[in-house]
């Protein structure tokens, strides 16, 4: 089997998650029964900072690891200033068909004390 990488064009097909702002989250639905750690889910929270959970969204802006609340699948886990504030460059996309669903942060700016912090791009 070969490795697999970014995939590009799920990025460019998926949905874009509108106003995802710090610490934000979205509830998106899955087109099939997802079995996570024993649990089967068929929705998944989306959360600005790099991360999936499956029963509450994350507003956290610090949280310990792995968290306290929800199981989590974290692709970055760091904290993203604004990333809808780039949709030109890609901001947070959601592309899901009956086979899988791939969540990708394309162009999201890492967050920084001062300005912005180099742009992140991962799924």
């Amino acid at each position: 089997m070969a490795a697999q990488g970014y995939d590009s064009a799920a990025a460019s097909q998926g949905t874009p998650l509108a106003a995802l702002d710090d610490d934000d989250t979205r509830l998106a639905g899955l087109p099939f029964a997802f079995p996570f750690f024993g649990v089967t889910y068929n929705q998944v929270f989306v959360n600005s900072d790099g991360n999936l959970t499956f029963t509450v969204g994350d507003f956290a802006s610090h949280r310990p690891f792995p968290g306290a609340h929800d199981r989590r699948a974290a692709a970055h886990l760091t904290a993203v200033r604004r990333p809808e504030s780039r949709p030109d460059a890609g901001g947070v996309r959601v592309f899901a068909n009956s086979s899988r669903v791939v969540v990708s942060w394309v162009n999201v700016p890492e967050y920084a004390q001062y300005g912005t912090g180099p742009l992140q791009t991962f799924r």
